[in-house]
């Protein structure tokens, strides 16, 4: 709240109850009983407690419902629902805007399944969308199988409830169901259950496999197999086209590959029959496993690992044994193999072709955290030769011999994607890209890539010191030498370099060939209008230089020093660095009328001009003689030098100009100046003349937002009264109050007088006058900081007043006077 001295008072206000619920209120609570009431929040309700009953109310102070149970998602949008609420013991459905996604007429509501809403009306159940409503009639209970069947119980047993056909597909006769909900695909078929025993129901009512076994809800399926049955306690595998059945030899189930392919045991060998029941393998071999079977993942490629007398190969789903069982051990890698043999590895692909020769201690991915799919689609390998690792690159042949300590995937942003290869032997790194190309050797500390888009040019340190790197030519271009590389504005083709510490630097230029364009002999280094940056100060005498960054041209200015003004085109030039005049680069003439001070130099008991920086607009203050004026940037005088203190454009374009009082005036003898708003052409958004303190001039006493803070003396006491302009000047507060602030982004403003409150329209509009002694505001919820209706205080009484400044009647509070719990932030 902006008051006389600037700086925020507080008003007494509260914050919105973060926990809600209470005893059912009756429709109609006990003539008077005592009332607590809360703040309306942004959904338009409000809690309302009378003795050991809480209700809420709507805004038109109607009772909305009782207790509010739990929140439902995110989402912003007015029509989707906020919570689960009881309102008379029935639950219902509120959605942020206040009505009912589902009235309160309901005895439950389960919303834990997220897409879907359990409801029970009547001692019935249904199933409730939010995009299509009621999916199914009400049963005596209902599960969920796929979106067109579910579940559901009609007095004692269990149907199958066909949405699309609006009729059961499986009459209500058995005793339960299962479904694989979280399968890659649909089955046309579920798990029944018969008198105690489990067999599979077609969608279309046909027995699938008869009830004939045990089951738990494991290993579920939806393609030809059925793995979570057992008979008598040992679990087998039925093929469901023709009820066979396998069982392995133990306790443990068979295996299932990604392909549907069945492992079958047949005296303790191993071998594989298809999805038809077809065998693939004989029952020949000592284990039949799946690849890097430690992954929670699983594995779903489409090969497995055979074992036979002792050695190991590889299955491919399609084509049988790929790779005969020679070997002592195999890693599968999306379609590359390593394979070892008396403790070497080498690596093949799916042709059996021989990528690396058996000659190494270990092959394994780059990726060192590779499970069943975690390649990312890299092909590129890691080998060993005792401690060091060198790289194989599969897709273009290309092999780097063992050499460091370490190798890591690296990104080139912040949480981008793994996009090279990080090398490093002894605290130097080399880099490759994924086709094995060596971007960078190794023999420096550190690198970073100079523009993350492209792989060319690499920053490298080396002894502390940066210089940068040509992976396409393989060689150091600028040599590291420097303390820093920089970018200049406009990211173009040359480096701008940096050594020395503050107040001593020393600035030059490089261009990407390594050629040195600007000696460093630079002091000073300034940025110009974004695109282009400015050097001057050099140590040899030699004129400052004005550097495009974008194309690389450098232009030599007519004097040694330079300074940026912050607009396109045109500078500050001195010879002395003591007085300037404004230059345009571009035309190759000073500015007419436009000598200044030079701002680093500048002393204010000079009676030299200064030009700090011109504003986006081409406006810059000017000071002479002490006071300040808007020049253009042909060097004219869009306002004279007449104001004593300034406030630079804001964003929306509006400066501040003010000058003192005469000291004759009893104004200033108490430190108050006069000001006005100035636009974007310079010229004042009004003829209106302000009042304001001296102690000090911030923006953020000036402005708030888009508007205006303005002010005026009260004649009869000599204080400051505030009130708010909009950005054009126009008055929509008059400056007849004590402290004037802005809420819900323009919506309403806050105003005070004393220690009474009242609140505005964004037009303007006295909603309510300042008469109230407390005000039930949140400031801290941006964009809802006050809400209707709102809880007012005044005459010892807290009553909720309309956005149209009348008290709001609250059903079941026939006094329509509160208590309140206010906290004071």
């Amino acid at each position: 709240m902006l008051k006389n001295n600037f700086r925020s008072a507080i008003v007494g206000y509260g914050v919105l109850a973060a926990t809600l619920g209470g005893a059912t209120m009756p429709a109609n609570a006990q003539e008077g009983a005592s009332a607590r009431a809360e703040r309306f929040n942004g959904h338009g309700f409000a809690q309302i407690t009378a003795g050991d009953r809480t209700f809420y109310i709507d805004r038109a102070g109607k009772r909305l419902f009782d207790r509010y149970i739990q929140d439902i998602g995110s989402a912003d949008t007015a029509a989707q629902p906020l919570g689960v609420v009881t309102k008379d013991g029935r639950y219902g459905v509120l959605a942020r805007s206040g009505g009912w996604v589902l009235p309160p007429e309901y005895q439950q509501i389960d919303t834990r399944f997220g897409a879907f809403w359990k409801v029970m009306k009547d001692g019935k159940h249904s199933l409730y969308s939010r995009e299509e409503g009621m999916l199914l009639p009400f049963f005596d209970d209902v599960g969920y199988l796929d979106g067109r069947y579910f579940d559901v119980k009609a007095g004692t047993k269990w149907g199958v409830y066909d949405r699309e056909a609006a009729q059961l597909a499986i009459p209500a006769k058995y005793d339960g169901f299962d479904y694989c909900g979280g399968c890659g695909r649909k089955s046309d078929y579920v798990y029944a259950q018969r008198d105690e025993k489990w067999g599979i129901m077609g969608f279309d009512g046909q027995v699938r496999v008869p009830f004939a076994y045990e089951h738990e809800h494991w290993g579920m399926r939806s393609d030809e197999w059925v793995r979570s049955f057992s008979k008598n306690g040992r679990p087998v595998v039925v093929h469901i086209p023709t009820g066979r059945e396998f069982s392995a030899d133990g306790r443990d189930p068979l295996e299932i590959l990604a392909g549907g392919e069945l492992v079958v045991q047949v005296n303790g060998r191993y071998g594989l029959i298809d999805h038809d029941a077809n065998e693939i393998l004989p029952a020949e071999y000592e284990r039949i496993t799946v690849p890097n079977a430690n992954d929670f993942r699983g594995y779903h490629g489409p090969y497995a690992i055979v074992e036979k007398g002792g050695r190991k190969g590889v299955y491919q789903r399609g084509k049988g044994v790929l790779i005969p069982p020679q070997w002592d051990d195999v890693n599968v890698y999306d379609d590359y193999f390593a394979l070892a043999k008396d403790g070497r590895w080498g690596l093949y692909d799916t042709t059996g072709r021989e990528l690396l020769a058996p000659s190494y201690t270990a092959v394994t991915h780059v990726n060192d955290y590779f499970y069943s799919s975690g390649s990312k689609g890299i092909t590129i390998f890691k080998t060993r030769q005792k401690a060091l690792y060198g790289l194989y690159f599969a897709e273009t042949g290309q092999v780097v011999s063992p050499k460091f300590h370490e190798i890591d995937l690296a990104s080139l942003t912040y949480d981008g994607p793994d996009a090279v290869v990080v090398g490093e032997h002894q605290g130097e790194q080399a880099v490759y890209d994924f086709t094995g190309r060596e971007l960078l050797p190794l023999g420096y500390a550190s690198w970073s890539l100079w523009d993350t888009s492209s792989l060319r040019y690499f920053v490298v340190t080396k002894a502390g010191k940066q210089g940068l790197y040509d992976a396409e030519l393989q060689r150091e271009i600028i040599p590291p030498a420097f303390d820093q590389l920089r970018k200049l504005p406009g990211s173009g083709p040359i480096v701008l370099t940096v050594n020395g510490d503050y107040g001593d630097y020393r600035y030059g230029i490089r261009r990407m060939d390594g050629q040195e364009a600007v000696p460093a002999e630079y002091t000073v280094y300034d940025s110009v209008g974004g695109t282009f940056a400015l050097l001057s100060g050099a140590r040899n005498g030699g004129p400052a230089i004005l550097i495009d960054g974008r194309r690389g041209v450098v232009t030599k200015l007519p004097a040694r020093y330079a300074q940026s003004v912050r607009y396109p085109g045109l500078v500050l030039i001195s010879d002395d660095s003591v007085r300037a005049q404004l230059y345009s680069p571009v035309l190759g003439k000073s500015v007419p009328n436009s000598k200044f001070a030079f701002a680093y130099a500048y002393d204010d008991r000079t009676e030299d001009a200064l030009l700090e920086r011109f504003s986006p607009f081409g406006l810059g203050w000017v000071r002479v003689d002490g006071r300040y004026g808007l020049l253009d940037t042909a060097g004219n005088w869009v306002t004279e030098p007449v104001y004593d203190r300034v406030l630079d454009f804001n964003a929306h374009g509006i400066a501040v100009g003010a000058r003192y009082f005469p000291a004759s005036d009893w104004r200033s003898q108490v430190g108050y100046v006069a000001y006005q708003f100035l636009g974007r052409d310079g010229r004042p958004l009004s003829s209106e003349v302000y009042t304001a303190p001296n102690e000090f001039l911030m923006a953020m006493d000036y402005f708030t937002g888009r508007h205006l803070v303005i002010r005026r003396v009260e004649e009869n006491t000599g204080e400051l009264r505030a009130g708010i302009a909009d950005s054009t000047g126009q008055v929509l507060v008059p400056p007849k109050y004590d402290g004037v602030e802005v809420f819900n982004n323009g919506a309403y403003f806050l105003l005070s007088v004393g220690y009474k409150f009242g609140i505005a329209d964004r037009s303007g509009q006295i909603i309510l006058p300042v008469e109230f002694d407390n005000l039930l505001l949140n400031r801290y919820e941006k964009g809802t900081e006050i809400t209707f209706p709102m809880l007012c205080y005044k005459n010892g009484e807290w009553q909720y007043y309309t956005d149209k400044g009348e008290v709001l009647q609250v059903e079941g509070v026939p006094s329509g006077t509160f208590t309140v719990n206010t906290g004071l932030w």
